[in-house]
């Protein structure tokens, strides 16, 4: 695998001055009222893609993007045995947060500093998502990812934020390789499997942690909070619940606090996103249809969105009126929140070709959305130009856009920013 880095792009705007205030809040999914900070892969725990506290970006803002800093990384040492995948970065506190094959780096937000490394030998281990709460970043490591039978073990362990320090000592996960995982409430939910992974993953558990390693909870065997194709790692939970699937396929919500079930739904349809006002709870079917339900009691709240066939599960974003999906055919679709009434579509939005699975969920903020190396208005979905044409945005934060952009000849993900 080629030199891997970032590259961050600059505006003539002002820099904002970055500050975690205490970090994730007590919302229905967690956000932060820091304009400056994405704390999780989908900006928040119930995964809705949409910074909600940022005004500095705009329409305007997007149309004049300039080449800031770029952060190098160094190749793989065996390009064979080559575990890194793409991890979307988080950002808080004017840090943000890189797996990179020296393991675990902050950097400053603003200038691209690096601040401190935390290392782990990446390129032989799979790092599957990577959480802030509060003062602490979460991570969990997989085992060799090139291991295709028997258990693939898992190692967690929290780091200070500002120091890099480990907060707690590394402890390994109970039942084998972590393939997802949420913190919230002061719980750390992972789905947890016992592999043959080599043509999928046999067995599943969703188990609960305090974030110094005590299991507090787990499922029995059969159960998972996502498909190998969602999320990216993430589960979407909030209210006290997480949700996920059980042992015959049903979407069913969990307790965080002692993983007892709250309520079981009589679809088999995988959660995939939940909104900030905690009034949907978004979930998606085997065709790819769209399906609105109440996050507290999981019944449907009555349609099926036939303009979502085709989305795939993870490739959701929810702001205050709208959710928007990346349908069928890469189209980027527009749907009402209140009905499932279509607002409207653009044929190939999604489909630019970026080889990047993040970048291909939309993200919104400040009446803009991003989709798989492409720029639109959120009201009407005509096309922005812009130098963040190509890039796979991860997330949106403190006026910057970050994302993954390939490498010219070898493809490998470079990691961007524009503001």
């Amino acid at each position: 695998m080629a030199t891997r880095g970032w590259t961050v792009f600059l505006s003539g705007c002002a820099l904002v001055a970055a500050s975690l205030a205490g970090g994730a809040g007590a919302a229905s999914a967690a956000v932060s009222g820091d304009p400056n900070a994405w704390l999780t892969n989908g900006y928040d725990t119930g995964q809705s893609f949409w910074n909600s506290q940022e005004t500095t970006e705009s329409p305007a803002l997007v149309k004049a993007l300039k080449l800031n800093f770029t952060i190098p990384t160094a190749p793989a040492p065996d390009p064979a045995a080559d575990c890194l995948f793409p991890i979307a970065p988080v950002e808080a506190s004017g840090r943000l947060f890189d797996v990179g094959p020296d393991g675990i780096s902050a950097y400053n937000q603003w200038t691209g500093q690096r601040l401190w490394n935390y290392p782990i030998p990446v390129y032989e281990q799979y790092i599957p998502h990577l959480q802030i709460i509060g003062t602490n970043l979460v991570v969990a490591v997989t085992g060799n990812c090139n291991t295709v039978t028997g258990s693939i073990g898992s190692t967690v362990f929290v780091l200070d934020t500002a120091t890099g320090a480990r907060v707690h000592p590394a402890w390994p996960s109970s039942q084998g390789g972590i393939s997802w995982m949420v913190a919230v409430n002061g719980v750390l939910v992972t789905t947890e499997f016992q592999a043959e992974c080599g043509g999928g993953c046999s067995s599943s558990w969703v188990v609960g942690y305090n974030l110094a390693g005590k299991k507090l909870w787990s499922t029995p065997s059969g159960w998972s909070t996502g498909s190998s194709a969602v999320l990216f790692g993430a589960a979407v939970s909030g209210g006290g619940l997480v949700y996920a699937l059980n042992t015959t396929g049903l979407m069913a919500a969990l307790r965080v606090t002692n993983g007892t079930v709250a309520w079981t739904a009589k679809r088999k349809v995988q959660p995939v996103a939940l909104s900030q006002d905690g009034l949907d709870l978004y979930a998606v079917d085997g065709s790819g249809d769209l399906y609105d339900y109440n996050p507290t009691t999981g019944q449907p709240k009555g349609w099926g969105e036939a303009v979502g066939r085709g989305s795939s599960p993870g490739w959701q974003a929810v702001d205050a009126t709208t959710i928007f999906t990346n349908c069928s055919g890469g189209a980027l679709c527009a749907t009402r929140r209140t009905d499932g009434h279509s607002l409207w579509t653009v044929a190939g939005g999604c489909a630019s070709g970026n080889p990047f699975a993040q970048g291909q969920s939309p993200i919104v903020s400040s009446g803009v959305i991003y989709c798989s190396g492409r720029t639109f208005y959120v009201t009407t979905g005509k096309r922005i130009t812009s130098a963040a044409d190509g890039t796979s945005v991860t997330s949106v934060a403190g006026g910057r856009v970050y994302g993954l952009q390939a490498q010219p000849i070898t493809g490998a993900p470079d990691v961007v920013s524009y503001m």
